[in-house]
């Protein structure tokens, strides 16, 4: 007869005190063995092994038990028939003993027990396949009260409240460097837009003013290498203004600029010492981008740069016409800093996210209305 996931998930309950996971549950019940056997191979596990350690004495191993399944020490009586030659001190294996209590629950145990099962098995159903690999969730604090299962369960929903949905991977989009436009999938797309070269062989962005991005339904992502955009030195350089819908993470690389040879950032002067000189203007040394065309946004990120990133006329508005709060936003910094060999090229590189005061949610209290920057989702008013 095969076992049910109610009986699975009880021994889970007096071998760990802990609610099961989707996969173990699932796996035992359809193992095809006996809940005798299940019981006898829970003591090959290393949770098993861990939480009854060689050593454990026949009378902590008793009291253990006796605390998963009713939530109380055994009574005395109990106590010393199971140390006893009738019991474990007799040579009854410990998997046998604990289905013997479990199958024993009575009165206020049975109670006990039984909610313990219905939290557990709540969780298994819930969590379901977002179960985290090494999270345990407790038992213990379940009684015969009515209120600790429905605080357990309410704690369940909170946790899943907090899990992601999985990762469906979509499409990988590649952008050219043309007036791009580009529509996603229902998945987790991909919108690339890295480094090309242009006619007469200098460095060019794929992801230029022209470009149109949709990444429709999913959790879409662009990740993109960019510098200033002008290849005129003599020219003031042009923030890159592209427009996109639903693409809700965007990774900028802002990178030095390469034209003919010649490297446009900082250069060291003398070698070993702290003084250089800026081949090009300040400017020259922040890539900037228009975001007011991007919406349903939370994510920004500056990684690996090596010149500074400012996105500036940020909104918090969404596609579908809502707003989005500014807590829904976070800006991240991976590994800033420059590429070359030079003490200023070094520092860490600044990423500088401006919300557009006309457009921004208003229902935040900042120092200066619109605008501001999150490092890793904490808001930073400007002074």
């Amino acid at each position: 007869m095969a076992v049910t996931k109610q009986e699975v998930t009880q021994l889970y309950v007096a071998t760990f005190n802990r609610a099961p996971d989707a996969n173990g549950l699932n796996f035992w019940v359809n193992a095809g063995m006996t809940i005798e056997d299940i019981a006898s191979t829970f003591f090959l596990m290393a949770e098993t092994q861990a939480k009854y350690p060689e050593g454990t004495t026949d009378e902590e191993f008793v009291t253990t038990i006796y605390q998963n399944v009713f939530g109380r020490d055994p009574e005395q009586a109990g106590l010393d028939f199971w140390v006893g030659e009738g019991g474990l001190g007799g040579g009854v294996p410990r998997s046998e003993m604990i289905l013997t209590v479990i199958g024993g629950a009575a009165g206020v145990d049975l109670e006990v027990l039984n909610n313990k099962t219905e939290v557990g098995l709540y969780y298994a159903d819930e969590v379901g396949e977002n179960h985290e690999d090494g999270y345990k969730f407790s038992l213990a604090d379940i009684t015969d009260d009515p209120d600790t299962v429905a605080s357990a369960k309410s704690s369940i929903d909170d946790l899943v409240g907090e899990i992601p949905e999985p990762s469906e991977p979509g499409e990988l989009f590649v952008l050219t460097g043309a007036a791009d436009r580009l529509t996603g999938t229902d998945k987790d797309d991909t919108f690339e837009a890295y480094t090309g070269v242009n006619m007469l062989g200098n460095d060019t962005n794929t992801l230029n003013s022209a470009d149109v991005l949709d990444g429709e339904a999913g959790r879409d992502q662009l990740w993109a290498d960019i510098f200033m955009g002008s290849s005129n030195i003599l020219t003031s350089p042009r923030p890159i203004e592209f427009r996109s819908t639903e693409v809700e993470e965007m990774y900028f690389n802002a990178r030095e600029m390469f034209m003919d040879g010649l490297i446009t950032g900082p250069v060291q002067m003398i070698p070993g010492s702290d003084e250089v000189m800026d081949i090009l203007p300040q400017q020259w040394q922040v890539v900037t981008v228009n975001g007011r065309q991007l919406l349903d946004v939370d994510y920004i990120e500056s990684y690996y740069s090596d010149v500074d990133l400012k996105v500036y006329g940020l909104t918090t508005n969404k596609s579908d016409g809502g707003t989005a709060q500014f807590s829904d936003m976070t800006i991240s910094m991976d590994h800033t800093s420059g590429s070359t060999a030079n003490t200023q090229s070094q520092l860490v590189k600044d990423v500088d996210v401006e919300f557009h005061p006309f457009y921004a949610d208003r229902d935040i209290e900042i120092d200066k209305l619109g605008y501001g920057y999150y490092i890793d989702g904490a808001l930073k008013p400007p002074a």
